[in-house]
């Protein structure tokens, strides 16, 4: 009788080592938000560092009124081309939406409409050139 009471008491502790090894804690959930968190900020830079990325050299004559209504005012104010947004990746495969609404899939090589040419496409983004000046973009 006592082996038995010893052979419970065995199985119940290792049963018990096993269900803590699948409890989740409040730090686990913080470690998650916070890399949330992160990951957001990290994007919203790329993309902050990607539309300064974007102004052109150019500028545009803007007519604005004056305050006193006394004719207009010449303001210049830079002309942006836009650039095509990645929709998704597959494979070697990349989905962009262009600034028309419209969506096209693309692999490394092709021309995008808008004075675009896809360099890469791989998991991490696509690369894309403006042919007007090479300068290279990351979408992802």
């Amino acid at each position: 009788m006592a082996n038995v009471k010893y052979a419970l008491l065995f199985l119940l502790s290792c049963g018990g080592v096993q269900a803590e090894e699948d409890v989740r804690t409040l730090g686990d959930l913080d470690r998650l938000q916070s890399g949330r968190v992160y990951y957001d900020a990290q994007a919203a830079f790329n993309k902050a560092k990607m539309a300064a990325g974007l102004a052109d050299t150019a500028m545009t004559p803007v007519v604005s009124p004056s305050p006193a209504g006394q004719g207009g005012a010449f303001v210049t104010a830079p002309s942006v081309s836009a650039l095509p947004a990645l929709a998704k990746i597959t494979g070697a495969v990349a989905t962009l939406d262009l600034a028309d609404g419209t969506s096209t899939q693309v692999r490394a090589g092709d021309s995008v409409a808008g004075g675009y040419s896809v360099v890469s496409v791989s998991l991490r983004g696509v690369v894309i050139r403006r042919t007007r000046d090479g300068h290279l973009f990351t979408l992802n």
